[in-house]
């Protein structure tokens, strides 16, 4: 929760509203970075605990990191779905490799929300206990945000995309757990999402993952955006970015999410990340969604500049190809494994062709079998054409 410094309010609201005004009527609607910055340094005139990016790389260097995994939705509110799979499931799946790998890292205390079971104890209690808490907080963290707002002490721009109001249920959990992170000193709150549109009224599909972090107004701001856009560097490498034209450049700032903190409600870093759409096909695949949390994994560290992970396709490894796999096969861990083989060698996607024609999904079809034919033909295999056969399954054995 932000602590207003009180006794440089009153000198500086002049001085803010002449810069946001100024800068404002020069860069309005502007998504730089540089920009966002300068408010994000503004605003951090007005409020006392800001978590900085050096306070967090410290604690991380100090063994004392904690980052609390929030899987979106949950039993009762399922989120999106795809084919009778509500999103919530794959959240918490998810979260549980993010947590076993962020585990295994001695600088890093991970806490789960929640798994496929439902809420911790520890959070289910607390939402249940804290209620009037929590509602309190609430119209605090309002009021305060809305006098700093209306003296021009903040400023925050229109959310970049119309959401769907959150219940009142929802809305006691995510400001809950703001407060509870507040509560204790949590360093980066990461929540875990998968992307959705109305599709039965849009003509158009969309794919590809996006990162959504706090506006500039919000003092957490400075740290997302680097955490943001270390993982965006990492993700890129291996999938296709989103190309909703709402989400262009990927990274959004957005004033209105609970998750990031809205009315300055977390001290925290913290990002939404919305991996892809529900309906991409590497999510119907379960070694494919323990990619996603490695991937997540993976990301953090360079921000931290930490070079620990050694091999980027540890996620998959050791693995052993045991059965024959012909064209056609879907949502299938053999091909998902194989597509991540050729990826590694450098025969996937195959030539001509990017991570948005050809994604890793799991699927063998045309991709598959051009990328297929490549290795083949690499390694003098000449008589299982477009199948992965048995000295094709050998040869990987003996690479991987």
């Amino acid at each position: 929760m932000w602590n207003s410094k009180e006794s440089n309010a009153a000198k500086m609201t002049g001085v803010a509203v002449f810069f946001l005004t100024f800068f404002g009527l020069l860069f309005v609607g502007s998504s730089l970075p540089l920009f966002s910055l300068a408010r994000a340094q503004l605003a951090s005139l007005f409020f006392a605990d800001d978590l900085t990016p050096q306070e967090i790389q410290e604690r991380y260097w100090g063994k004392e990191l904690t980052v609390l995994i929030v899987p979106g939705h949950d039993n009762v509110d399922g989120g999106t779905s795809y084919k009778g799979v509500y999103e919530a499931e794959y959240t918490a799946k998810i979260g549980e490799y993010l947590y076993d790998y962020l585990k295994q890292n001695a600088h890093i205390k991970p806490i789960l929300v929640r798994n496929r079971n439902g809420y911790v104890k520890e959070f289910a209690d607390y939402f249940a206990r804290e209620e009037p808490a929590i509602r309190n907080f609430i119209t605090q963290a309002r009021g305060r945000f809305q006098n700093l707002s209306s003296s021009g002490a903040v400023e925050t721009l229109p959310p970049p995309i119309a959401h769907i109001r959150a219940s009142s249920r929802t809305t006691k959990v995510l400001y809950g757990i703001n407060k509870w992170a507040n509560e204790r000193d949590v360093d980066i709150v990461i929540h875990i999402h998968l992307n959705d549109y109305p599709r039965k009224a849009w003509n158009t599909q969309y794919d590809g993952f996006s990162i959504y972090i706090p506006d500039p107004a919000f003092p957490n701001y400075a740290a997302s955006r680097g955490i943001a856009e270390s993982l965006k560097n990492t993700f890129a490498k291996y999938w296709a970015e989103s190309n909703l034209r709402l989400e262009e450049g990927t990274i959004i700032e957005d004033p209105d999410l609970i998750a990031l903190g809205s009315y300055g409600t977390l001290r925290a870093a913290s990002v939404l990340l919305e991996y892809g759409y529900i309906y991409e096909p590497r999510f119907q695949t379960e070694l494919l969604l323990k990619e996603a949390a490695f991937r997540t994994y993976q990301g953090l560290l360079p921000y931290f500049g930490d070079t620990v992970v050694k091999d980027e396709f540890a996620w998959l490894l050791p693995y052993e190809w045991e059965k024959t796999v012909r064209y056609g096969a879907l949502k299938n861990n053999d091909v998902a494994a194989f597509q991540s083989a050729l990826l590694k060698l450098g025969f996937y996607p195959p030539s001509g062709s990017t991570f948005r024609d050809c994604p890793v999904s799991g699927n063998f079809k045309d991709c598959t079998q051009k990328a297929l034919g490549a290795f083949q033909d690499a390694h003098g295999i000449v008589d299982e054409a477009g199948v992965l056969g048995y000295k094709t399954r050998q040869t990987l054995n003996t690479l991987f």
